[in-house]
């Protein structure tokens, strides 16, 4: 938890996302009794329809999430991805079949009750405020069947529509909105968008964020990258903009992307930047946080931000806790170190035009400047960043710099600052072949 949560032994992550879970229902049929099945389920707090509630359930996820808490997280989201198994149509909380909805007709009411029951809970009896409910995942996608091996449930539009309309009707009724907002839809930005004419303007007006995963599937051969970008996120940036929402990526990783370690870290910081300058998203949360050093796929082993083994857990005779840290690890420190919590995204111009590999954040307070420059290409890159375009500073008074990087050689390593300088209208910086460089400005003299 140190190494996630902690503000100096660790990454100093401030948002935690809890999942309700839906439970593992003794009564599948034998074909679906297996281990990978059972380890999915995530217990819920009412095991059966007619039974009470136990509230002594799913200790290790809260384990996890009160010591978040207790090293520094200071917001946390509530989500679930399928309803109790005694809701569903096939007693299983992997799903039904495909783009077929699980949760039973007459049940969203009762959903919503349960969900609220259990966020109330936390409240009243484990002083934990869920700043927002969201009540699915990766719904409108259609991909949740029987026997899978996560938890999901499907809803189209309509359904996904009546669902969170009872949640925000439950939680209003209740009088918990005012601590708890509803957040939605926690699906691809592309299926957000394509549907959201669907939903009544009730819902779009009640939803206090758009939650969007962050995974977008490579362009065609001889498609423009930028445009086709711009074409996943754009659009829904300017209906959250139109309607006044926030918008979180509550999911990212390595999907659809393979290679080493170093590969994948390029990517995923280009998917944060990207999602920065074009979906305007203000949090991000990692899907995957610790890898299996067992699995026998390489390829899995890029989600993680690191690796330990398996078999060291609830094993006292085990020896000593072996930590492998991924170069996503300390790309993501750079992100987080350079762009605290109450920076501002800014506009760029970079010479070259790259503009999907660069960002840049200003922090008010601190009054320092940052700049990420992600280079997935073998050359250098020598860009220069306009200062002048920013609108928010307009010039540097003693600045110092300091410039990080992570590459094949380097793990979030400082770096001299030779090659960077700041002139009165432009930082020049410089970006190896295949790394992740980030340039720290201080003593940046506000506009007023």
């Amino acid at each position: 938890l140190d190494l996630l949560f902690h503000p100096s032994k660790g990454l100093g992550l401030n948002l935690a996302r809890y999942l309700i879970g839906g439970s593992f229902n003794p009564l599948l049929s034998p074909q679906f009794l297996t281990e990978a099945c059972e380890a999915m389920a995530i217990p819920g707090y009412r095991v059966t329809a007619s039974g009470p509630y136990d509230w002594s359930a799913d200790s290790r996820q809260r384990r996890v999430l009160a010591g978040a808490i207790a090293r520094g997280v200071d917001e946390v989201e509530a989500v679930a991805y399928s309803p109790p198994w005694w809701m569903t149509v096939s007693g299983d909380t992997a799903g039904l079949s495909v783009g077929k909805t699980n949760l039973k007709k007459g049940y969203y009411l009762a959903y919503a009750g349960y969900l609220a029951d259990v966020v109330a809970h936390f409240r009243e009896q484990w002083n934990v405020t869920f700043s927002t409910l969201n009540p699915a995942n990766e719904a409108m996608e259609g991909w949740w069947v029987r026997g899978n091996r996560q938890e999901g449930c499907n809803f189209n539009a309509t359904e996904l529509n009546m669902l969170v309309a009872h949640v925000v009707g439950t939680l209003k009724t209740r009088q918990m909105l005012d601590r708890t907002g509803v957040a939605g839809f926690d699906s691809f930005a592309g299926r957000t968008f394509q549907n959201w004419e669907e939903f009544s303007p009730l819902v779009k007006s009640a939803l206090s964020r758009i939650n969007v995963h962050g995974y977008v599937p490579p362009p065609k051969n001889g498609t423009d990258a930028r445009a086709y970008i711009e074409g996943k996120f754009g659009p829904l940036r300017k209906r959250a903009e139109a309607l006044g929402k926030e918008v979180w990526v509550s999911e990212m990783g390595p999907l659809f992307v393979t290679g080493d370690d170093m590969a994948v870290t390029a990517f995923i910081a280009r998917c944060i930047i990207q999602s920065v300058n074009i979906l305007g998203a203000s949090a991000w949360v990692f899907w995957q946080a610790i890898n299996k050093e067992s699995e026998a796929d390489p390829s899995a082993l890029n989600w993680g931000l690191f690796t330990i083994p398996y078999n060291r857990i609830n094993n006292s005779t085990a020896p000593p806790l072996r930590v492998t840290l991924s170069r996503k690890y300390y790309m993501l420190q750079q992100f987080i170190q350079g762009a605290p919590k109450g920076s501002l995204p800014l506009n760029i111009e970079a010479a070259n035009g790259c503009h999907h590999s660069i960002a840049a954040f200003f922090h008010p307070r601190r009054h320092l400047l940052s700049v990420f420059i992600v280079n997935q290409d073998v050359a250098e890159y020598n860009v220069s960043v306009s200062i002048s375009s920013f609108g928010v500073f307009n010039r540097a008074i003693s600045a110092t710099i300091e410039v990080n990087r992570t590459s094949y050689n380097e793990a979030g390593s400082r770096i001299s600052s030779a090659n960077y300088e700041v002139v009165p209208s432009s930082l020049r910086v410089v970006a190896p072949g295949n790394s992740v460089t980030s340039v720290l400005v201080s003593n940046v003299d506000a506009l007023d």
